[in-house]
């Protein structure tokens, strides 16, 4: 799974408006400075994550689930994360960046992202892997193992009263749960999320 915009979501000092384009729904939980580019980051927790940090590390323990971090972001990026929710690595013990990943280019559309590719994890059953991310192109090598996440921007949600709580990664539990208990999680997501479809139409794939 990403990390990023899923579970956090940062915010680096914009170039024309400083601090005053940052998310508005609330504090950041984290700050912290790249070293690399003196840069500061602003990082936000999404509602319940803790909760879901949680149950990953329960069906971690009871041979369920194998939590893997894999990132589009820079390695030193992403470790700076880690250390806010996995600090002694005790959820995921296999941690991979964005050098793992292509870099795919469209000109004609204007598209350039990171690319994930499930299949290379060649010890593993691909009738057993799930990839969440917010970004659906992440999945163009992958597209039956994908789960689009609903992106999270820290912003409030319009339609909610202020003041409540954002309950989506209950809702990501409950399809791990469903998932768990298949033998193959590919016709189900592809069935229910038609990845493959959707970038077959785009000529992505």
């Amino acid at each position: 799974m990403e990390i990023d915009d899923i579970i956090l979501h940062t915010f680096l000092c914009d170039e024309n408006f400083g601090y005053l384009a940052n998310p508005s729904a609330k504090d950041p939980e984290h700050k912290f400075i790249m070293t690399e580019n003196n840069q500061p980051v602003l990082v936000y927790e999404r509602d319940y994550m803790h909760d879901f940090l949680d149950f990953l590390k329960k069906a971690k323990a009871d041979g369920l689930i194998e939590p893997v971090v894999f990132s589009q972001g820079q390695e030193f990026y992403a470790k700076k994360l880690l250390e806010i929710v996995d600090p002694k690595a005790q959820i995921f013990e296999h941690r991979f960046y964005q050098n793992a990943c292509y870099l795919f280019e469209h000109q004609a559309e204007d598209i350039k992202i990171f690319v994930k590719d499930v299949s290379r994890f060649r010890n593993r059953d691909l009738r057993r892997v799930v990839l969440l991310d917010p970004k659906p192109l992440t999945f163009m090598l992958c597209p039956e193992n994908g789960i689009p996440v609903l992106p999270f921007d820290a912003e409030f949600d319009s339609t909610a009263d202020l003041g409540e709580k954002e309950e989506y990664l209950f809702n990501v539990i409950e399809e791990l749960k469903e998932l768990i208990q298949l033998d193959d999680v590919r016709p189900h997501l592809n069935e229910k999320y038609q990845i493959k479809r959707t970038l077959k139409s785009a000529k992505l794939l």
